[in-house]
């Protein structure tokens, strides 16, 4: 609160009066001492004022950079769900149209589709995280291993390895698959035992099978060098992902032919 210089001087002064019957030799050099003593309260009031200013002034500049960068990252975070609701949706059309198509066109569709699908992960999706990789697998005819269908990679990745069953590395991901469910290691280092140290040229993953109720088709993984750049709406993500790849992957394996070549009633 700002102290009312005047009326400090003017009541010591009175006081002085006072006691020494106002003799002026005595009271021109205490008022001087007053007056100075005023003016440094003042200035120290003054002084006060303006690091209260400035603190709220830095208070109000902070409050909104954060409300900035808030409202920057909303807008990045619906920026990119509305570019996946648009790669997708087109994704989720051209799948719609395979039951019409015969056996070659619709594995010729499957490869498309399944490229589009990883393209749009590591390319659009997650074009902010550094050296994101994607990758479809799919299990063999004989059973014996998961083959890569299709990948992509930001930045130099070094390319997918199939699993393998009777490997540690293959029979982990037949689990995976088994299992149902998806599975996210944001730190290998930190992950379970059985986990731990299964990375090649990363850190952090996330793998969802690629199923129908009855069949499981393969895997969708995802993977970074950087540890905990994925996050829990990624693996969210990556599931609706798996579910739309488990359509084109049913689509390819049907053998009855597109509906447009089938004979009318």
């Amino acid at each position: 609160m700002r102290r009312p210089v005047a009326p400090v001087l003017a009541g010591a002064s009175t006081l002085l009066g006072t006691l020494v019957g106002l003799n002026p030799l005595i009271l021109i050099p205490t008022a001087i001492l007053l007056l100075a003593a005023g003016l440094t309260a003042h200035s120290r009031d003054v002084w006060l004022r303006h690091e209260e200013s400035v603190k709220a002034t830095s208070a109000a500049q902070a409050k909104a950079a954060l409300e900035a960068a808030a409202t920057a990252d909303l807008e990045q975070l619906a920026a990119d769900h509305s570019q996946f609701a648009d790669v997708f949706t087109e994704l989720v059309r051209n799948v719609a149209d395979m039951p019409d198509k015969g056996k070659a066109d619709r594995a010729a569709d499957f490869g498309r589709l399944v490229k589009q699908a990883v393209s749009a992960i590591a390319w659009l999706l997650h074009a902010d995280i550094v050296g994101v990789r994607a990758v479809v697998y799919q299990v063999s005819d004989d059973d014996s291993r998961m083959e890569v269908v299709d990948w992509a990679a930001g930045n130099h990745r070094a390319a997918p390895q199939p699993f393998i069953r009777g490997t540690d590395r293959g029979d982990k991901a037949f689990a995976t698959l088994r299992a149902g469910e998806s599975l996210f290691v944001d730190d290998i280092s930190k992950a379970p035992e059985q986990w731990a140290g299964s990375g090649d040229g990363y850190n952090t993953f996330i793998t969802t099978p690629i199923a129908s109720p009855t069949v499981g088709y393969g895997l969708l993984t995802v993977d970074a060098p950087e540890t905990d750049s994925l996050t829990e709406d990624d693996e969210n993500d990556l599931r609706l992902v798996a579910g739309i790849l488990a359509m084109i992957f049913a689509e390819k394996h049907r053998r009855s032919p597109g509906r447009a070549a089938a004979p009318s009633a």
